[in-house]
């Protein structure tokens, strides 16, 4: 992450496009879920995120929602932005998948296109205030 990141105060991500357990057990591609993670924050300009799902759903796009929330008397910079990770993740079949995004915080949210780390990481989760 790049950028104005001193009135951080919060990012958040919301991926669209999650089968739903009605696909799961009769492989009825109609209706689809989204789930919302938070980003903590691990060192200076290192932000990560996870989100468990039991697949994608076939039928539609993967859209990953970006929001940015600045601290209270910087908050009119809050912003959300998304980019397609469908091409990543359409036909995805494996246990784990990691994806790394470059993110600029500034005048206007930019997301680099993501790599795909291939073999997948296990992050331990730790609280920050």
């Amino acid at each position: 992450m790049s950028g104005n990141t001193v009135p951080l105060s919060g990012l958040n991500c919301t991926l669209s496009g999650i089968s739903t357990a009605r696909y799961l057990a009769s492989r009825e591609r109609t209706g689809t879920a989204s789930a919302t993670a938070s980003f903590a924050k691990k060192a200076d300009n290192v932000w990560t995120a996870g989100l468990y799902v039991f697949g994608f759903s076939p039928a539609a796009e993967n859209i990953l929602a970006v929001e940015v929330l600045m601290k209270e008397e910087d908050s009119v910079f809050n912003e959300r932005q998304s980019v397609d990770l469908t091409p990543y993740l359409r036909g995805f079949d494996g246990d784990e998948i990691s994806l790394e995004l470059d993110l600029h915080i500034g005048r206007e949210l930019e997301i680099g296109g993501p790599v795909i780390i291939p073999t997948g990481r296990t992050t331990p989760e730790t609280e920050f205030p």
